[in-house]
């Protein structure tokens, strides 16, 4: 949005408090990043303004998932406690987001919106993964956090200065290097655990008691299922319904939208991963097709990336994955009843499905060292863990 002259900034990251604002409006019965989301738009509202009058971005969408209704929900609530007149801008992820997004800017092609949108969003995803990688093995983790937080804030600058692709690359060059010049020695192994589930829960440290710093600190190394997944996932969507409407004007439109972003992704990844690894992700048809045994792809929503991303990772050697959910979530639920047979079929690998509902669980701390200690005893590896945080 700043790359094209529209004043925007990311809400803080919620904490408790957000929580308590958000159930003062919701029943309980709704997800718990329903009741956080509306908590931080209240929030928001309730700080000193600089004359402006706001409007919060909070994409939609349709399917299984109650996610759809956010948005819904959100402006009956702004209405309820004075504020009707915020606007919410909610673009549905089908063939028209990019339209939809871009309607709010200017002279802008929804090409050229795509391509910006889509260079900041892997970029930061990339750099998350990278801090992953290299943070466990780290002589100093903080360090690695404040590089990190320092490379994510320069990434948002050149975006926003709508950099070249070389510039970009080059600056990801750069950060593999400083990233990695922080961590002397990748021994010894730490037992590698997989983190899928609902993309909002998984990738929110408040919403998940902060479950990556918590296996970090009993001596785990992470991997986080990424934002650019579910991207992809929307566009083989996309091109299946339309394949099935007989619109071919929006499938070739929509394969080739999906094969710039491929690519963008692999020139962003391609420095990263002379250092680490893998870093860019699988094809989606490679998770529907590992998930086809247990969910067809037919059934949408994360569910099926779930169980994909759960078979990508014993493939890839992991020694255990955690399935994230919120309480209730209907698609982590449907997960839930198949980790038995996952586990089965993928050599015995552990399994641990872990609910959150916004409540502290005095009993996680105790779930999560039984569970490494279970990974360390059949992967053979040495107790090393320092005390939980």
């Amino acid at each position: 949005f700043r790359a094209y002259g529209q004043p925007a900034a990311t809400i803080p990251i919620a904490d408790a408090q957000t929580l308590v604002r958000g159930r003062q409006h919701t029943t309980g019965k709704e997800c718990l990043p329903c009741a956080i989301t509306i908590g931080e738009m209240l929030q928001t509202l309730e700080r000193p303004a600089d004359g402006q009058t706001p409007a919060f971005f909070m994409p939609g969408g349709c399917g299984p998932c109650r996610f759809g209704m956010y948005n819904c929900l959100q402006r009956q609530v702004l209405a309820h406690t004075g504020h009707r007149t915020i606007q919410v801008l909610s673009p549905n992820q089908d063939n028209d987001f990019y339209k939809e997004f871009a309607r709010s800017l200017k002279r802008v092609s929804i090409t050229t919106l795509m391509k910006t949108f889509w260079k900041g969003a892997v970029g930061a995803d990339l750099l998350h993964k990278t801090l992953l990688r290299v943070r466990p093995y780290a002589n100093d983790p903080s360090a690695v956090e404040l590089l990190h937080r320092r490379l994510l804030k320069q990434w948002c600058e050149l975006i926003e200065k709508r950099q070249p692709m070389r510039t970009l690359a080059a600056f990801m060059e750069d950060a593999a290097r400083d990233l990695t010049a922080l961590c002397s020695s990748y021994t010894p192994r730490r037992p590698r655990i997989g983190i899928v589930g609902e993309i909002y829960v998984r990738s929110h440290p408040f919403s998940n008691s902060d479950l990556i710093g918590r296996l970090e600190s009993l001596g785990a190394a992470c991997e986080l299922a990424g934002f650019s997944e579910w991207v992809y996932y929307v566009n083989a969507n996309n091109i299946a319904n339309a394949r099935r409407k007989g619109q071919w004007r929006i499938w070739l439109q929509t394969h080739v939208q999906n094969a710039v972003q491929r690519s963008i992704e692999k020139q962003l990844a391609a420095p990263l991963e002379r250092y680490l690894g893998t870093l860019a992700e699988a094809p989606t048809a490679a998770l529907f097709d590992a998930a086809q045994p247990y969910i067809d792809s037919a059934f949408e929503g994360e569910a099926v990336l779930t169980v994909g991303k759960m078979v990508e990772f014993f493939r890839h050697g992991f020694d255990g994955v955690i399935n994230v959910m919120p309480f209730s979530c209907m698609p982590s639920t449907v997960v839930g009843t198949q980790t038995r047979r996952l586990t089965a079929d993928c050599d015995g690998m552990p399994i641990l499905n872990l609910s959150f509902d916004g409540q502290e669980d005095p009993s996680l701390t105790t779930r999560l060292e039984a569970f490494v200690e279970q990974l360390r005893s059949r992967s053979g590896i040495k107790t090393g863990q320092k005390a939980i945080r």
